[in-house]
């Protein structure tokens, strides 16, 4: 009995020895990362000029951007009912605003990027060592390597990612770090944690760890939309399993039903605040972004065929994982109406020995889930968040981007790591993956040493009428293969009066006219989906509700086909158009016109009976009309 105790006790010092490794090397990776992003801790900050935008209006009591529409435009900003919003996850920001003001934004910026990149390794290192760990229980003699053996494969597969570097140079993910890498990073920083917690929950029975899985999971949901879909399916699902599985019910005590709230509520409030920015409880502003392109708003508010859906799912699947040789012989471009940015990854057809050992790996799951308790635990926990995240970004994602795959990449890279160790045990599947990330590492290497990191800052400077401005502080670097080609914010900011025609030429800009271009011979010309931004005439008669909008002298270039037009988000015109007479179509609308602010107008050009949108968009213009005028009456 006495020795038993000795034992037990010799092995927890063991394991705490061992955690304590694991929190030291987080740290000093964190810290080695933090100095690469602020380019040895020279730098202002490091929180993208959005999130300090944003921090700034919360400290201000507000949700909406100011300085509003009168005077500023911000690049990706979303324009509903006369207020600017950035659709981007609201946590860091609400960190940053309280923080700043008790240290300070510079401390504020650093700390805040360091929690989350600290928990994203430590958490990242913590699912290795449970996944190398519990497959050799039964070799306790090799356990001491399972330390220096998780802390070597983290580094390797967090900062090598498995790309030939000279033809990814354009799209590697940490050439920069502004809102939509660290979106992406920060969401991975709280959803680690909650995968770990998951996993030692049912390991352990613990409801405690279990709740906390789920509080990570809706924290993460507060950072970025594709862990607000996974939350949303899989929280109800685990406290359910939590509240009628025996072994765990008998262990529920009240204050584990009182924390069991905290989820649930989290999720709630996001879904309010959904509802008081944009007045739809899902609605998180994307399709209210101002994209200033063609191609972004076509992707983003397109209304395809589910057909088309579909090809653009597969499409961005195979993109994603498979090789472009697949993709030309499916014709899958022609079908689909997604967009590639920059180069896609292909992850197997670069990582070709990866896709052979896939079926080993699958067998590893096999075996995992019907011999092993444990390791069952481990793979389900680790597949079915993969499993999720690759289903949104290849259902959801507007378009093809390395970005969006690295989120995929570190669960896919953790499940197939996984199924290798309880296939093949620790002693094979490391150093297997060790040799095949070997190979990318002189590149990873050469651009980390090679890049000057792009950051994107401003600071807030307001003046004694506390009229605020947003100064742009970023330092331009010409070593950086990443510098963003889009303007912050633009100051010189212009909307359509009432009316939209040639003979107002000088109001035309990317901000309010997307796909309309005025042309010499008096007519503008659109293509099969465009948007314009226009303040409806006659504003001092606030009250009234109703308005009329007037397309005069439109008709289509070649062949008949109708127009469907939407105020924001409500549909307010529908009319056929020919391409041999040009004619004036006016529709009276219902409308809550509070404000002097200008309206989207979305307007879709469906040729012929055709109900959606071709799949590609067209280099030529749909039709062609005189003016657009939206008046009150």
């Amino acid at each position: 009995m006495i020795i038993n105790s000795i034992k037990k006790i010799n092995l927890k010092g063991k394991q705490n020895a061992q955690l304590i490794f694991l929190f030291i090397s987080a740290l000093f990776a964190t810290f080695i990362w933090v100095y690469y992003l602020s380019r040895g801790f020279t730098q202002p900050g490091i929180l993208d000029a959005f999130i300090d935008i944003q921090a700034y209006v919360l400290q201000k009591g507000r949700l909406s951007i100011t300085p509003g529409f009168e005077t500023f435009f911000y690049h990706d900003i979303s324009l509903y009912e006369g207020n600017y919003y950035f659709y981007w996850g609201i946590l860091p920001a609400l960190l940053h605003s309280l923080l700043s003001i008790m240290v300070g934004n510079t401390i504020s910026s650093y700390s805040i990027t360091f929690l989350f990149l600290f928990l994203f390794v430590y958490f990242f290192q913590r699912i290795l060592f449970e996944i190398m760990n519990t497959p050799v229980r039964e070799s306790s003699n090799h356990r001491w390597l399972t330390v220096p053996v998780t802390i070597i494969l983290s580094w390797m597969l967090i900062f090598n990612l498995p790309f030939p570097y000279d033809a990814y140079k354009y799209s590697w993910f940490f050439g920069r770090f502004i809102i939509y890498e660290q979106q992406i990073i920060f969401g991975l920083g709280l959803a680690m944690p909650g995968i770990f917690f998951l996993i030692m929950g049912f390991k352990k029975y613990s409801p405690l760890f279990i709740i906390m899985a789920t509080c990570f999971f809706a924290g993460a949901a507060w950072v970025r939309g594709t862990w607000f879909v996974f939350s949303i399916l899989a929280i109800p699902i685990i406290l359910g399993v939590l509240i009628t599985k025996d072994r765990f019910r008998t262990s529920l005590k009240k204050t584990h039903y009182a924390f069991m709230m905290v989820p649930v509520l989290s999720l709630g409030g996001l879904l309010i605040l959904n509802f008081v920015r944009f007045g739809n409880l899902l609605d998180f502003g994307l399709k209210l972004q101002i994209p200033m392109s063609y191609t972004y708003l076509r992707i983003q508010n397109g209304l395809f065929s589910p057909m088309t859906n579909l090809y653009n799912t597969i499409f961005k699947i195979l993109e994603y994982y498979t090789s472009p040789d697949l993709i030309n012989l499916l014709g899958l471009a022609e079908k689909s109406a997604s967009w590639v940015e920059h180069t896609p990854p292909h992850f197997f057809y670069n990582n070709p020995i990866l896709l052979l050992l896939t079926p080993i790996a699958l067998y590893g799951i096999y075996r995992a889930i019907r011999l092993n308790k444990n390791t069952r635990n481990i793979v389900i926990s680790i597949g079915l968040t993969a499993l999720v995240i690759n289903i949104v970004i290849a259902c959801a994602g507007n378009v093809v981007t390395m970005r969006y795959f690295i989120e995929c990449y570190y669960l896919t890279i953790l499940f197939l790591f996984a199924g290798l160790t309880a296939a093949l045990s620790v002693k094979i599947s490391f150093p297997i993956l060790f040799l095949l990330f070997s190979i990318y590492l002189p590149g990873n290497v050469k651009a980390f040493m090679e890049n000057r990191l792009e950051l994107r800052l401003i600071q807030v400077v307001e003046d004694k009428q506390n009229r605020v401005d947003y100064q742009i502080i970023s330092q331009t670097d010409t070593g950086s293969v990443f510098q963003t080609e889009t303007n912050l914010i633009y100051k010189d900011v212009r909307w359509h009066e009432g009316i939209v025609s040639t003979s107002q030429k000088e109001l035309f800009t990317k901000h309010n006219t997307i796909a309309m271009l005025p042309w010499h011979d008096g007519r503008i010309y659109a293509w099969d989906l465009a948007a314009v931004y226009i303040k409806p005439q006659g504003m001092k008669r606030l009250s009234d509700q109703k308005a009329l909008l007037e397309f005069t002298g439109i008709k289509s270039i070649s062949k008949p086909g109708r127009i469907k037009v939407y105020l924001e988000q409500t549909k307010v015109a529908e009319f056929i158009i020919k391409h041999w007479e040009p004619r004036t179509y006016q529709a009276e609308i219902n409308y809550n016109f509070k404000d002097n602010a200008p309206r989207r107008l979305l307007v879709y050009f469906f040729e012929g009976n055709e109900p959606y949108l071709p799949a590609k968009q067209s280099t030529l213009p749909s039709y062609s009309l005189e003016a657009i005028k939206l008046s009150l009456r």
